[in-house]
């Protein structure tokens, strides 16, 4: 078969848009980092590569979700350590006023002392996240507990607030709501400020009360600690998980950064001998044609 200098030289230029192709392509993963940006270009790791960043999706979920619980929890055990400190200084008071030696004005003062502590103590089993009544079991946009002529009332519900971190899975982010150990502290509290109001000497039941009420409070800020540890714990696991998929990502797509380099200048280098083989054939070509 007969080739002729014509066909040579439409193969050449055909070969030098091959390399144009090529180069532009090399070109491109060495700009973005990455060897596979679509089905062409690695059909087996481009599916793969769907799949992981499916995975990684629901990973940052997770991470977003647990970092609301954390968050929520953190404010919970906040609010629950708060409560025991006013059951501690409610105590010392109450213990302060057993003294005989207490004067009239100084009991007026302590009942007022112990109003206060009672209405911060309201205030902090009524504290708000975002929103959201910490202490109202899942009925979170009640105020769950208020003062009133029969003693203390809780309007949440019995229900703990949980947050969905991936499908089929959710942590607890905050206690169960309406136990008795808020209801406890807020009652222990109320009797204080109620005996103290009404010239009470003799605190010994006000005084076992609200001991027994700081043991509970310490129970649940303990509860809400140990959930809080273990939301902190699960974060720990799926930033592992992210870590591995970014990785497996990265191996899967990511360009070899010096070996497609070293494509790129051999490509640009041939590129540039087919050039020069394509303008000597044309060269000839015009002297023949002088001829």
């Amino acid at each position: 078969m007969r080739v002729t200098q014509e066909g040579i030289l439409q193969r050449a230029l055909a070969g030098a848009t091959q390399r144009w192709s090529e180069i532009a392509r090399l070109e491109e993963a060495v700009a973005s980092g990455k060897r596979v940006r679509s089905p062409g270009d690695d059909p087996s790791a481009y599916r793969a590569a769907l799949a992981t960043k499916r995975a990684l999706a629901l990973a940052e979920g997770a991470k977003h979700a647990l970092a609301l619980a954390e968050a929520r929890l953190a404010a919970s055990e906040s609010a629950l350590h708060e409560l025991g400190n006013l059951l501690t200084r409610a105590r010392a008071l109450a213990v302060r006023m057993t003294n005989a030696a207490v004067t009239a004005a100084e009991r007026q003062a302590a009942a007022a002392e112990a109003q206060h502590l009672l209405s911060e103590a309201l205030a902090a089993a009524n504290r708000r996240w975002q929103g959201e009544a910490l202490f109202a079991g899942t009925n979170t946009s009640a105020t769950p507990y208020a003062l009133q002529a029969g003693g203390i009332v809780y309007t949440g519900d019995q229900g703990q607030r949980t947050i969905a971190i991936a499908p089929g899975r959710s942590v607890a982010a905050g206690i169960p709501g309406g136990t008795a150990e808020l209801l406890n502290a807020l009652a222990a509290l109320k009797g204080l400020a109620d005996a103290l109001a009404a010239g009470k000497a003799n605190l010994g039941a006000e005084i076992g009360a609200l001991t027994a009420a700081h043991e509970g409070v310490v129970r649940r800020t303990a509860e809400a600690g140990a959930a809080l540890a273990s939301v902190r714990r699960e974060q720990a696991v799926w930033d592992e998980m992210r870590t591995a998929l970014v990785s497996e990502q990265a191996r899967r797509t990511g360009a070899d950064l010096p070996a497609t380099i070293a494509r790129l200048n051999e490509a640009r280098n041939a590129l540039q001998a087919l050039y020069l083989a394509i303008t000597r054939m044309q060269s000839l070509s015009l002297v023949n044609w002088l001829r």
